[in-house]
């Protein structure tokens, strides 16, 4: 994005040009999510590297293990169960942290469930209308990796952060989530985020302290 582009390039800019381009990036990445998406249904099967694969407190459940950005606690890692001679991916009220970060990972579920988005814009604040996750996940994943944390649970609420790391450009797309285990796995209810957009790598740490 242009924005991001000129943050990084070796010559001056002036504060009034980066606002305009700051401007731009933030209004192009609301029109993307407000695009009508047909997003592929992610697969419920996985192939993996046997070291990827690894055991977890509970029976049963495994973990492949993916990277980590900036922090532990925001990783890529996401949870199968053994099926046949395969490993399904999980989504089930008994494993509800498991299920977040499938979902938020597109590896479960994420065709169908839904996130009503209010996206922090340079100037104001714009809702877009409920976009899947997995559309988000095809508008970004074929220039971006993803990671997400799950940072509290309980019966009541649950709260998650979804990144998207641009590692050429260096800029990132924070999604800070809400939702309850009810609506987690009813097949109505969407999860609520509040979107901020095309943050360069110098402002990434400090914002991801108020989250930890």
């Amino acid at each position: 994005m242009i924005f991001i582009a000129l943050c990084f390039c070796g010559g001056k800019v002036s504060a009034q040009a980066v606002d305009r381009d700051k401007v731009s990036a933030d209004l192009m990445l609301y029109e993307q999510l407000c695009a009508n998406h047909i997003p592929t249904k992610p697969t419920d099967f996985f192939n993996f590297r046997t070291e990827q694969l690894t055991k977890t407190n509970e029976r049963g459940l495994f973990m492949i293990k993916g990277t980590n950005y900036q922090i532990a606690s925001l990783k890529n890692d996401f949870y199968v169960t053994k099926s046949g001679s395969g490993y399904r991916s999980v989504y089930s009220r008994k494993y509800p942290l498991e299920s977040m970060i499938n979902l938020l990972l597109n590896r479960s579920h994420s065709d169908t469930k839904k996130m009503d988005i209010v996206q922090h814009l340079y100037g104001g604040n714009k809702k877009t209308p409920s976009v899947s996750i997995a559309s988000i996940h095809d508008l970004f994943d074929k220039t971006m990796e993803a990671y997400c944390s799950v940072t509290s649970i309980d019966k009541n609420q649950i709260k998650a952060i979804l990144v998207f790391h641009h590692k050429k450009l260096d800029f990132i797309h924070l999604f800070v989530i809400e939702t309850t285990p009810e609506d987690l796995f009813s097949g109505k209810e969407t999860l609520h985020a509040d979107l901020y957009g095309n943050i360069p790598q110098s402002n990434i740490k400090s914002l991801f302290s108020k989250f930890k």
